[in-house]
Formats: C-alpha cells, structure tokens, sequence
C-alpha cells in the first residue's frame, strides 16, 4: 500500500492551495531496488522506458486552485528490478477542521500511451519516436513493469463555496 498524505495553506481572494502527497509504502512493497512512487506535476512527460531521476519526484505536491477551478497532478510509479502491481487506489475526503471537500471531488486516471513514429507530429515539436503519455484513461488495475514507469493523474475539482485554507487527504494505492 502506497500512503500519500495531501494539504492545502490559508491564501487570499478565495484561493485554495492543495498540496498532495506524503508517500509511505508498507515494507513489503518498498523492497526491490529502483523502486520509487512520488508525486510530479502535470506539466512534466514520463515515458514507459525512462525511470525519473530521484530527485524528479516529491513526497508532497501543492496544487493552488481557486472555487469552482479544477488542478491536476500525477502520482509516478517505477517498479525497479520487479514489476508492481496496483490494484486499486483510494482517495479520502481533503480536511481543513471541519471544512471538507469531498472525495467524489477527485478523480484518478491512468495515463496511457500513443505510439509515435519517426517523423510524424513534428508540426507538434515532438522529436522523439516511441510511446507517449497521452490518453487519460479510468483507472483499472495495472501492472508497471520491471524497469519501467507509469503515471496516475490526479485531478481535484475544488467545491465553489469550499472555503480557503489549506486541506489535507490522503491516496492510496494497494
């Protein structure tokens, strides 16, 4: 089980500030070597067959939002040397006292590929033949191969009456 603890600071004008993410893996899912979890922005491309660097991933992610606005980040797994399965992932409610907004606010998706071959999309600036992150499909199960990485994208539609502060919630992936 993978454990992500979320939060969100008091701001102005309404603006809700949602961090994301305090990772803790039980034991017995840490084991293998290259494995990492973490959390990243939506702004950054993860290729299957190119593992981040350590430091590309964080254990918590802010995302600001403002009522009635919609933020979206990305939960990373690498599998390392064993291949990880994940079965299902649960989201709580996000607190602030007794503020909350609900976790059918949130929603998880698992972030597919489109192959690319050589030459085309250049008018899109893409380079790179092979699989690119693309299509955000409904979560379901899924195995991360050995070596490899895969993403879920996490979006949070905050409330319009939520009040401003900062939240705190969970992800969790078993």
């Amino acid at each position: 089980m993978c454990r992500m603890r979320s939060s969100f600071p008091a701001n102005v004008c309404g603006l809700l500030v949602l961090s994301f993410f305090a990772l803790a893996l039980s034991p017995a899912r840490v084991l293998g070597a290259g494995r990492m979890i973490g959390a990243a922005s939506s702004l950054v491309n993860f290729f299957p067959e190119t593992p981040p660097a350590a430091g590309d991933l964080a254990s918590q992610l802010t995302l600001r939002a403002a009522r009635g606005e919609s933020e979206s980040a990305q939960v990373v797994v690498v599998a390392g040397d064993e291949p990880l399965d994940i079965q299902r992932v649960e989201v709580s409610d996000l607190r602030r006292g007794a503020a909350r907004i609900s976790n059918g606010n949130i929603t998880v998706r698992l972030v597919a590929y489109v192959e690319i071959k050589e030459g085309e999309n250049s008018w899109r600036g893409i380079k790179r033949p092979g699989l690119w992150p693309d299509p955000l499909l409904r979560f379901r199960p899924f195995t991360c191969p050995a070596g490899e990485t895969r993403s879920l994208w996490v979006t949070v539609k905050v409330p319009r009456e939520a009040e401003p502060g900062r939240y705190e919630g969970d992800i969790r992936l078993y």
